[in-house]
């Protein structure tokens, strides 16, 4: 209820009695933002940078084995 705001109707009294109600609107907007989505957001900017950094050592790795692999035929035609 507080964390949205408010959107209720008070009773108000006077001498013990109900003097009449009070309808009382307000809403939540933090200063900084809703820190929820700024979070998300961030959270889905480094995953994005995550997943094309992996894809790139992946792609590096295959290279380098693909050169160990010629690497390694070539010192075996050298040595016979």
């Amino acid at each position: 209820m507080i964390n949205n705001g408010v959107d209720e109707w008070f009773t108000i009294y006077y001498q013990n009695a109900s003097a009449g109600e009070i309808h009382l609107v307000s809403t939540f907007a933090p200063e900084g933002g809703d820190a929820y989505e700024q979070l998300q957001a961030q959270y889905q900017e480094q995953n994005e940078r995550l997943q094309q950094e992996l894809a790139e050592a992946n792609a590096k790795a295959e290279e380098m084995a693909s050169q160990q692999e010629q690497l390694k035929a070539q010192l075996e035609a050298a040595q016979a």
